[in-house]
């Protein structure tokens, strides 16, 4: 029996925050959409190594619809002055169901008044020409990263909105704010406990025309547990669940679109020889949106989307600073969208779907950074359809 010893708890900074797209999400996705994301996301141990890192950059983006691909951007850059002052720059943007405008950075100084009681108070601030979009806020933290912490936040989102607007009539009635709760803790050598939960208050706010308004508030939150019973073998669980409600009411329509995602990744890495790892793991996704237009019935409808998959990867190092990996996915996947009233029910139940994801990867010496380029094949339909898009990202640590 394998004895344990890591369990690593790693929450992402989630991409809940509003994002001010004072809009419906225009959502799409085709049947092979969640083993896309999949296959062409990090590989999971370069994906460990960013967790466990405390700076560092990358940028990931995959085809996932004929039109649509998949983007994800971290930003993660830490600088401590003196024993007492540092300083941090973040910035996470997801992108995966629709899309949203480019985020700002935010950065955070970060005070120790005291070498003796590890007590800091952070002030946080992104920067923008545009000065109504300027988001400012607050912490305090009990300990330090990358040591042991806990950590209180709050942002007001486009503090300066109603009195920097000198270009349209529009205002917020009421400003959204951001409640985020993180920390880290050793309990042992052996046990790690990383979280961060993200939460958005109710924000509303009045359009040009004063008489449309927009409501939103949401929540997400991002974790991944790790086990690792040997420097050649980890476990991981990855969980997200992700909640958007947002209100548009407007002359000739008051639509109100409620998104909710759940996903959850359970895998195995182990190293099985001399530059080799094999990756097995089991994957859910569930995705629902509900939209209900209250001046137009036949427009509302419920649309639901769930995958269960399974997948493998073999990863080899063959020269210094080249590798090449091979994944197989294979899922079954379920789309329906019935709508309320006076509208036709659609249900699509796609069944089985299977890709071959190829990838290469460039990486230095030291393997602290990578590029990796990907394709992939349509198994079940390569007759017909055997292309089945391209994926790109890069991963730097340090």
């Amino acid at each position: 029996m394998v004895t344990l010893a890591w369990l690593t708890l790693v929450c992402c900074q989630s991409a809940g925050a509003f994002d001010n797209d004072f809009a419906i999400s225009d959502i799409d996705f085709n049947d092979e959409s969640f083993l896309d994301i999949n296959a062409f996301g990090f590989r999971k141990s370069l994906d460990l190594k960013w967790h466990r890192g405390d700076s560092g950059w990358r940028i990931g983006i995959g085809s996932t619809t004929s039109d649509r691909a998949f983007m994800i951007t971290d930003l993660r850059l830490r600088q401590d002055l003196s024993d007492q002052v540092s300083l941090n720059l973040d910035l996470r943007q997801d992108e995966f169901y629709a899309p949203i405008p480019s985020q700002q950075p935010v950065a955070t100084l970060n005070i120790y008044p005291s070498s003796s009681l590890d007590i800091g108070f952070s002030v946080l601030a992104s920067a923008d020409h545009d000065k109504r979009q300027i988001d400012y806020g607050y912490a305090v933290s009990l300990g330090r990263s990358p040591g042991n912490y806990v950590r209180l936040s709050w942002l007001k989102l486009d503090r300066y909105w109603n009195e920097k607007n000198e270009f349209d009539d529009g205002y917020y009635e009421r400003f959204g704010k951001t409640t985020m709760l993180s920390g880290f803790h050793e309990l042992n050598p052996n046990w790690q406990i990383h979280y961060e939960l993200e939460k958005d208050r109710p924000l509303r706010f009045v359009l040009d025309d004063q008489t449309s308004r927009f409501d939103y508030r949401s929540h997400d939150y991002q974790a991944s547990f790790y086990y690792l019973p040997s420097a050649a073998l980890f476990y991981g669980i990855r969980l997200r669940s992700m909640q958007v409600d947002k209100s548009l009411a407007q002359s000739l329509s008051m639509q109100n679109q409620l998104i909710d995602y759940q996903s959850a990744d359970l895998f195995r890495v182990e190293t099985i020889g001399q530059g080799y790892e094999l990756t097995v793991g089991l994957r859910f996704d569930d995705f629902g949106e509900s939209l209900v237009d209250a001046l137009d019935a036949s427009a509302s409808y419920d649309f639901e989307f769930t995958t269960q998959q399974v997948y493998a990867s073999l990863y080899h190092l063959y020269k210094s600073h080249q590798a090449w990996d091979l994944g197989l996915y294979v899922g079954d996947a379920e789309r329906t969208r019935q709508y309320r009233i006076a509208g036709p029910d659609e249900l699509d139940k796609t069944g089985t779907q299977s890709k071959l994801r190829l990838s290469w990867q460039y990486h230095s010496a030291d393997q602290s950074s990578a590029l990796v380029f990907s394709t992939s094949l349509n198994l079940d339909d390569l007759a017909d359809d055997p292309g089945d898009g391209y994926g790109i990202y890069f991963q730097k640590t340090f």
